[in-house]
């Protein structure tokens, strides 16, 4: 559970700190022992010590919180708030009433259903795998790229059940697998519509499009240069960021406070996430009119291509008057 907590709920908190005016430290470990989950501060000197649970429903499992963050604030400072954090649905009327007795300010995440996919995909990720993978080695049979990753985008999205039911139920009528899977692909639209909140749909659909997109691109890049690995990849990458958004991976991964694990592109505002992909697809045109070229050459092609997308979305930038990566308001000075 803690696992989980860290993994999927933190975020949510970290977005309500964001939107009420404050920035804070994650995970700060105190001076005698333990670890708050955040130290958030406000412009007026407002300091709070933010505990997050994913359930506080029973007495014992709110007084046992209670006592927790009230201790980590001893620790901290006589002048932190003491504050719980916890989804909408998962706190009872008791704990609202307690914390209210306790002085103990409570922040209600009501994002119930996006944290529950959140938590599903690990458990529904591997099923697909354990399904998936022995019948592909059984039958030395591989699906294209695109197709793999549009299963892998239903799975982080906690809908895996449907892909793997449809999925055994077609193959068990006469489909085979290809046209069993580009059955389900088929029908992305609807099952978002039906499994995923609306708030999310945008998302994994620009999921989709973004890595289809992408290894299109590299495709195209490598039958062109010859050769496509890490240090190239990590080269192409670096030049259509910097170019596109003048920010490098790291920096982006900083502004949008991913962890090293999470991927920028999924991470991207919608806008942000059209132009890159329009960058890939001029470029990824360019070089398939080339029969071949050094790589510097088409590193100079992407270059060029990146810089001219760059015009496009300062412009659309300054219109809307926000970031395109973060989504966020221009800084005015």
């Amino acid at each position: 559970m803690q696992g989980q907590e860290t993994k999927y709920f933190h975020a949510f908190v970290a977005e309500w700190l964001t939107q009420h005016g404050y920035t804070y430290e994650h995970e700060v470990t105190l001076s005698q022992n333990g670890r708050v989950d955040f130290v958030a501060k406000a412009s007026d000197d407002t300091i709070l010590l933010v505990e997050c649970k994913l359930e506080l429903r029973t007495l014992t499992t709110i007084k046992r919180a209670i006592f927790q963050v009230r201790d980590y604030c001893e620790q901290y400072s006589d002048q932190a708030k003491a504050v719980l954090a916890a989804p909408y649905q998962a706190i009872s009327d008791d704990a609202r009433k307690l914390c209210a007795k306790c002085n103990i300010l409570l922040i209600e995440i009501d994002r119930d259903r996006e944290i529950e996919f959140q938590i599903t995909y690990d458990k529904f990720s591997r099923k697909l795998y354990n399904r998936f993978v022995p019948f592909t080695l059984a039958s030395n049979f591989k699906l294209a790229d695109n197709q793999i990753d549009f299963a892998w985008i239903f799975a982080r999205q906690g809908i895996i059940e449907y892909a793997c039911d449809t999925f055994e139920f077609l193959t068990s009528q006469g489909w085979g697998h290809v046209e069993a899977w580009e059955k389900i692909r088929a029908n992305v639209f609807e099952v978002a519509q039906r499994y995923i909140a609306p708030s999310m749909l945008d998302k994994v659909i620009n999921q989709g499009f973004a890595l289809e997109s992408q290894k299109r691109f590299m495709l195209l890049f490598k039958n062109v240069v010859g050769e496509m690995n890490p240090v190239i990849y990590t080269e192409i990458r670096e030049k259509m960021y910097v170019g596109i958004w003048e920010r490098t991976s790291s920096q982006l991964h900083d502004e949008l406070n991913l962890t090293a694990k999470q991927n920028i592109r999924d991470h991207f505002g919608e806008l942000a996430s059209f132009y890159t992909r329009l960058a890939e697809e001029i470029s990824g045109d360019r070089l398939s009119r080339m029969e071949s070229l050094p790589l510097n050459k088409a590193m100079e092609i992407i270059w060029e291509v990146a810089k001219m997308i760059s015009q496009q979305a300062k412009a659309t930038s300054e219109m809307l008057g926000m970031d395109l990566v973060t989504e966020k308001p221009l800084l005015r000075g």
